[in-house]
């Protein structure tokens, strides 16, 4: 566990311990005989999955951790760590790819957003295909005008098995009648597991559903399409951690959760015949970034780290370990209530993405978590992107946060979280297993229970609703974006309590309304 600096052991820590304490003692609360670390362990937070976050890292508290001898190694050589690209931008431009999500509509809306989406900035398409809106027959039409060499293309299947290979050979028909070939960067978006967990499991861990396909199946399953992306020279799987997150699970679940997928994937690609190698680049994540920023920074340099030391002790050779992560800014932060503070989450969400390494990154629209977005909301979407690179620079230093002592101890701590919940799901007899057994389930839902926990009792305030809410706005609408960390405080708001609240002033305006909200709750 990473605690406060050691004062005895670390002379920059007691220094800043002790400039923690001198106002604590001034304010009374902390008395003239009490050590300086008492001031500074009132500031160790955990997150709601028992991490602790360190309050400050220093070279001490940094030496001996996971990252330690990763960090000799520059960005874009194994065990990338330091991400995956060997240098910043030579340009303006992001070095990731700006991805863009289309779909939900009938086959010529999406054409015509995924359309405005590459003249507006974005040069990356991730397309969700389902049985009925736009079904793999509407593929030609959405994507009629867009150059499949230039813009890269994502597929999210999201209905039936049958979609899925339906989907596939439209976008083969696509590509042998251009004549110019895929994106490399385009994937065709396999993930069983994934489509099975958003379909069983929906918004809430359901661990008495059993999915309609053994483990061993998965080879059967994914060997053949896998064959065809390499003939296509694109990616065949990703690994949807975010499926995991919508239903309430933290970042050391979620990372956890990919490993554990990742694991039976490489295991399916090998056992269809395909070499280790090949099938390690066939694979790429899919994971959440909220805004809670170290944490997000940290999320995706572990989840490279592990990923790592996972396909090294698989034998895959270091220039075919690195994984390729497609960050997506939280729709579970986001709030119905006061749409435009999802601006600030989103912002944030997105320079931890940068920041942390990601390949690619999707910012949420605003207004997301009332219905589909408008022009407005997909457009401060992607220029969320712009502005990190053309006016902030993100993208001209490869690996900003690296060497940072608390960043990197947040890194390895982690990472070797994520590695033992892995562990777990192998011990349980793997991913299938374990979203079945209940384990899996188990712990997420323990997890969700304490945010809620955290929420309910402001311990975890959320601007907009808990926190500086606008008394006077109308009930917005809902859309369906998986479980919402605000929705139960919204949901008091759309329908307030009939039976009066007592409120008696023992203070300023500030404690009473405090009074109000956690009676209210």
């Amino acid at each position: 566990m990473i605690e406060g600096p050691d004062s005895t052991a670390d002379p920059a820590g007691a220094t800043w311990a002790a400039a923690v304490a001198a106002p604590a003692r001034k304010a009374g609360s902390l008395s003239a005989d009490a050590p300086d670390s008492v001031a500074v362990d009132r500031l160790v937070r955990t997150s709601v999955e028992g991490m602790t976050i360190p309050v400050l890292g220093t070279a001490r508290t940094m030496a001996g951790t996971l990252t330690t001898a990763a960090l000799a190694t520059p960005p874009g050589a194994a065990p990338f760590l330091r991400g995956t690209r060997p240098a910043g931008a030579d340009g303006d431009g992001p070095v990731w790819d700006v991805r863009s999500a289309v779909g939900g509509k009938d086959p010529a809306s999406a054409n015509t957003d995924a359309l405005a989406e590459l003249v507006g900035g974005a040069n990356s398409l991730w397309l969700r295909l389902d049985d009925a809106a736009l079904s793999p027959a509407g593929l030609p039409r959405a994507l009629d005008g867009v150059r499949l060499d230039l813009a890269a293309v994502v597929l999210d299947h999201r209905g039936t098995s049958q979609g899925v290979y339906d989907a596939i050979a439209e976008l083969t028909g696509l590509v042998e009648r251009a004549g110019t070939g895929l994106h490399p960067h385009s994937s065709l978006g396999l993930d069983p597991v994934g489509r099975w967990l958003r379909t069983r499991w929906g918004d809430r861990p359901e661990p008495d559903a059993r999915p309609d396909w053994a483990p061993d199946a998965l080879a059967q399953a994914v060997g053949p399409l896998a064959r065809t992306a390499t003939d296509l020279g694109v990616g065949a799987l990703i690994v949807d951690g975010t499926a995991l997150h919508r239903t309430g699970a933290g970042d050391i679940g979620e990372v956890g959760y990919g490993l554990a997928v990742g694991a039976a994937y490489l295991r399916a690609l090998v056992a269809a015949g395909i070499d280790i190698d090949t099938a390690a680049r066939l694979i790429s994540f899919r994971y959440a970034v909220t805004d809670e920023q170290f944490t997000a920074i940290a999320k995706l340099r572990a989840a490279r780290l592990t990923w790592a030391r996972m396909t090294a002790l698989a034998g895959v050779t270091p220039s075919a370990r690195a994984a390729r992560i497609h960050a997506v800014t939280s729709s579970a932060m986001l709030t119905r209530y006061d749409v435009h503070t999802n601006l600030l989450r989103t912002t944030v969400a997105a320079f931890a993405a940068a920041v942390g390494g990601a390949d690619a990154i999707t910012a949420t629209p605003f207004d997301a978590a009332t219905g589909p977005g408008d022009e407005l909301s997909r457009r401060m979407a992607r220029n969320i992107s712009h502005l990190l690179a053309g006016e902030a620079h993100i993208g001209a230093v490869a690996d900003p946060a690296g060497g940072a002592p608390a960043v990197e101890q947040l890194t390895a701590t982690l990472a070797q979280l994520a590695w033992d919940e892995m562990q777990l799901i192998e011990r349980a007899g793997g991913i299938v297993a374990a979203l079945t057994d209940g384990s899996l389930a188990d712990r997420v839902a323990a997890v969700r229970a304490e945010r809620d926990r955290r929420i309910a009792t402001r311990t975890q305030p959320i601007t907009g609703v808990s926190e500086f809410p606008n008394a006077t706005e109308d009930t917005p609408p809902t859309a369906d974006t998986g479980h919402r960390w605000a929705a139960a405080f919204e949901a008091l708001r759309d329908d307030p309590p009939a039976t009066p609240v007592v409120l008696v002033s023992l203070g300023g305006i500030a404690i009473a309304i405090g009074a109000m909200v956690d009676a209210a709750v």
